[in-house]
């Protein structure tokens, strides 16, 4: 990825996700890993997948500049929020040391 050495863990990816929710989370890698090469200027990315009792959870994170533009303006962002939110899931966005996207996405949208 354009010099910047990405690192994953996917062991929490599964078979059973339904449609809907493998739809959602490849948007959410897509568009994040978009803004990372895009804006971030960073050198470090990871990609993690976890699965809890009642949630799965997707964490895109990087060392780069973090957000320098408002997100009021940021279309990419706000449509990952929105997917995530209509999928009654949860957006966080962490901004220190570069950026940390956390969607969690409830459970029961699993077969």
């Amino acid at each position: 990825m354009a010099g910047i050495q990405l690192f994953t863990d996917n062991e929490a990816v599964s078979e059973n996700w339904t449609a809907d929710v493998q739809n959602i989370v490849s948007a959410i890698i897509q568009e994040g890993t978009t803004n990372l090469l895009k804006y971030s200027h960073a050198n470090l990315a990871e990609i993690k997948f976890r699965e809890y009792d009642s949630t799965i959870q997707v964490i895109i994170k990087d060392n780069g500049l973090g957000m320098t533009v408002k997100r009021q303006g940021a279309s990419g962002v706000n449509g990952m929020e929105h997917r995530v939110l209509a999928a009654h899931g949860k957006f966080t966005i962490k901004d220190k040391d570069g950026v940390v996207i956390i969607v969690e996405l409830p459970k029961e949208l699993i077969k």
